[in-house]
């Protein structure tokens, strides 16, 4: 007979699934420009079962450094399964998975079903993990639940060796430059050291080896890139102008708003209660994967939305440790026979805390993605304009003219590459000069200017002020979002 507590996580699993799946398959786009880097680089796996090293449609002409083994495994499967499968069913079955992991994991701290159960219900709605993965083709619908079975498998790596040895190398080589696991390890050694915690032999070669994988893989991979760039290589070379997007500074109202209320006073009360009171190994790793997430977003080192994505898993994670204390006062009290209603309405209030925000956040990635008339201007360019034109959209349109219109772009998202291109695309769509507009067109060989309501937005501007120059300028085509316009001098 099947376990009652199997049952409530294969529910806690289809309604996130299906929630997830209702905002995803609603449109036929996806919802940022880096999805289609993702989407690019793995068809052309699938077309020449090889990965893109060279890209001639970046930058004019670009090295891509990425070790394409998330590109990879979605080309693979392109192979086998339809397009709507592999890119709008699939990461979403992937990212629900963390409803099992955390269960493991809050199982394995607390020894507690009910506190399992509780961190597996609200990590199916964490608002700032939707807001990051919904429909985007994000690694980190990968990432994250082998990350999570990584930590698992550290708490008892003894049982868990070879496990451990696998998802070390592949998490190193899906995300090299993500050191937040190895600063993890880093932490947990000291606290260890600080609080003579009993560490096993294995448990400390296991942690050494992931550390020095991790350097390892990096200066492999990325030698030229360190000793090129030193610090800003970390920062991934982002202008300074996108800086402050990227890597915001703690905001109390934002923290409330993707973590959850009920799940942020848990999380941090069970954080309190694991380092002050608790004297496990289990508990001290889980303490400080938050301390380093903590410290990589104080620092900087980590941009924003993806280090509150990670603190709001792990504090879902510890919030078991303060529902476990909670139950077992409740067993001891008067209301002893009432203990298990009320923690089922607390994580009521807790699921509810979430889902609003996390629709919220739904909607918004969806509503805020790519639209039909974006897609309608670049299918235009593909089928109206010379293969080799090059086409100037804002930096976070680059990506998107190479993989729809399947043009040259002036730049993208590949930061260590942007130099001097961010500030000159800048000055191209806010300048009243032609002069100074029409000398950068001519430096970067743009045949054609894309003008979005998203450009306006970033730039803060409502027209280009020069292109009424029609000896230069001819506009070919316009939608309710999107102007071109063909440079012709």
């Amino acid at each position: 007979m099947i376990k009652k507590r199997y049952v409530i996580l294969a529910l806690i699993f289809l309604v996130s699934v299906s929630f997830q799946l209702y905002f995803s398959l609603d449109v036929d786009q996806f919802s940022s420009d880096s999805a289609y880097y993702e989407l690019r680089h793995s068809e052309y796996i699938t077309e020449n079962f090889s990965p893109m090293v060279y890209d001639d449609l970046s930058y004019g002409g670009n090295y891509i450094l990425d070790t394409h083994l998330w590109h990879y495994f979605l080309g693979i499967l392109g192979l086998i399964l339809p397009f709507f499968i592999v890119y709008k069913i699939v990461p979403v079955l992937l990212g629900a998975l963390i409803v099992f992991i955390v269960y493991l994991l809050a199982k394995q701290v607390t020894k507690s079903e009910v506190a399992a159960l509780f961190a597996a219900g609200i990590s199916a709605f964490i608002p700032t993990f939707i807001g990051v993965t919904l429909n985007q083709i994000s690694s980190y619908v990968v990432y994250v639940p082998l990350m999570l079975m990584l930590l698992y498998s550290l708490m008892n790596i003894k049982k868990r060796m070879s496990w451990f040895l696998f998802l070390s190398f592949v998490i190193v080589l899906l995300d090299p430059m993500n050191f937040l696991v190895m600063f993890t390890m880093g932490i947990f050694l000291i606290l260890a050291v600080a609080e003579s915690l009993n560490v096993k032999t294995e448990m400390s070669e296991g942690l050494a080896f992931f550390m020095f994988l991790t350097v390892l893989v990096n200066l492999i991979l990325f030698k030229n890139i360190y000793l090129g760039q030193g610090l800003d290589a970390v920062w991934r070379n982002i202008p300074e102008e996108l800086y402050s997007n990227f890597f915001r500074s703690f905001d109390l109202i934002g923290m409330v708003y993707n973590v959850g209320l009920v799940p942020l006073v848990l999380g941090f009360l069970g954080f309190g209660i694991g380092i002050s009171r608790e004297r496990k190994k289990n508990v001290y790793l889980l303490s400080s994967v938050i301390l380093a997430d903590i410290a990589l977003l104080a620092l900087r080192l980590i941009p924003y939305d993806i280090g509150v994505m990670f603190l709001a898993i792990m504090l879902t994670i510890s919030s078991a440790i303060a529902i476990e204390k909670m139950v077992n006062y409740l067993k001891l009290t008067k209301v002893s026979n009432l203990t298990y209603p009320i923690m089922v309405v607390i994580g009521l209030v807790a699921v509810v805390s979430l889902l609003v925000p996390a629709y919220y956040v739904s909607a918004q990635t969806v509503a805020e993605g790519v639209s039909v008339y974006e897609v309608e201007a670049l299918e235009w360019l593909n089928e109206n304009t010379k293969r080799s034109s090059v086409v100037m959209g804002n930096v976070l349109e680059g990506n998107l003219i190479s993989t729809v219109a399947g043009r040259v772009n002036v730049l993208d998202t590949s930061f260590l590459y942007a130099e001097q291109r961010y500030y000159d695309s800048y000055i191209v769509y806010t300048t009243e000069s032609l002069y100074k507009a029409g000398l950068l067109l001519k430096q970067y060989d743009v045949d054609y200017l894309y003008f979005s309501e998203k450009t306006k937005e970033m730039y803060g501007i409502e027209e280009l002020m020069y292109v009424n120059d029609m000896n230069c300028f001819e506009n070919v085509f316009e939608n309710s979002e999107v102007e071109i316009y063909e440079v012709v001098c």
